[in-house]
């Protein structure tokens, strides 16, 4: 059975489940583990008996399918309660577990760890689908994810956050649960004895490439930069970053960008009203932003982030690589900001 997101939570703190596999799965690494760690201490205690988990990588059991059954039959000495943990699972080994559902003992839960799987997987249909099994998506964290996780880091380290420095971890954080986390420890040996986070301190610590990568390229989709584009999207999947994250961050930056178009239109400067957004536009990219404030129409921007907003959520529900979707959904917005500096460059209006 497929757990859906509201239920996540809920269903991976239970102590005992009736399900007799649990597959995770998803484009996010480090909540796969970090759920998978959760499962396992809420089941068996902590510290963990290491005579009651055992690990063994997928690849192992395509090599020898029957060991997942006889691991689950070897019960430990201290207890009739064991986890098997099978790392590195792929597509291939749809039939390792079918397997497992006829064969293997009911007293053994095994946790099954995957990258991302699309909708069409015989893998998650097979944990989709049938009730003595549960699947779980891991996909990036959205805004709000990253806003209560930065809440419990500051509550257990008796620390603030600013509402300025919240929005920017909230923007900047995200593509991977692990790596968040770590990001949270790199700001919290920052800040020292101080006990309150602000803009600038996360500004100085969460500067990190993937998130400057990702400013870049939504400049470059709105500039129609087709050329840079394709070598900036290479990079940052080489760098593990979702499709996903690079539309959610791109989804962004339209918004800003029609949040100050719409203050300029209300009768403000354009450097006036750049110079009021928050989190603050970095240094780096603000001269190309402001040229696109006065470049981009507001029914130009609404298309393009609707778009953008329609990508994503095909995405996430088919659960889909999504590189083939985003690739179009990025050519039409490169097409229309082509034809957008076209029409600045000969004079006319846009």
């Amino acid at each position: 059975m497929k757990i859906p997101p509201r239920n996540i939570e809920q269903f991976i703190q239970q102590s005992r489940t009736n399900v007799r596999a649990i597959l995770l799965h998803g484009p996010d690494r480090g909540l796969v583990k970090e759920r998978s760690n959760t499962i396992i201490k809420n089941r068996l205690g902590s510290p963990v008996d290491p005579f009651r988990l055992a690990e063994i990588p997928a690849e192992n059991l395509r090599k020898n399918p029957g060991r997942l059954a006889e691991e689950s039959a070897t019960l430990p000495l201290t207890g009739n309660n064991k986890i098997i943990r099978v790392t590195d699972a792929g597509e291939k080994d749809h039939k390792t577990f079918t397997a497992f559902l006829s064969d293997g003992d009911p007293n053994s839960l095994v946790i099954v760890l995957a990258g991302e799987l699309r909708g069409t997987s015989s893998l998650r249909r097979l944990f989709d689908s049938n009730s003595d099994l549960a699947s779980i998506g891991c996909y990036p964290d959205e805004a709000r994810d990253i806003r209560r996780l930065v809440h419990e880091f500051c509550d257990q380290y008796n620390i603030r956050v600013t509402p300025e420095a919240l929005e920017y971890l909230a923007l900047h954080l995200g593509s991977d649960r692990m790596v968040t986390r770590q990001e949270l420890e790199k700001l919290v040996v920052y800040l020292g004895p101080a006990d309150q986070i602000t803009e600038t301190d996360a500004m100085a610590v969460i500067g990190d490439s993937a998130a400057h990568s990702l400013n870049v390229f939504a400049i470059l989709v709105a500039d129609g930069d087709q050329q840079q584009l394709m070598r900036t999207w290479a990079s940052l999947r080489l760098e593990g970053i979702s499709p996903v994250q690079i539309l959610r961050s791109t989804l962004r930056h339209f918004q800003r960008l029609h949040q100050v178009v719409a203050n300029v239109i209300g009768g403000g400067s354009p450097s006036a009203c750049i110079k009021a957004l928050r989190p603050p536009v970095h240094f780096s990219v603000r001269d190309a932003f402001e040229r696109q404030v006065r470049a981009w129409h507001p029914d130009k921007l609404r298309r393009a982030m609707s778009i953008l907003a329609d990508a994503e959520e095909y995405c996430k529900k088919t659960g889909g690589i999504g590189d083939v979707v985003t690739g179009m959904a990025f050519l039409r917005i490169l097409n229309a900001a082509r034809k957008i500096a076209g029409t600045k460059t000969t004079g006319g209006h846009h």
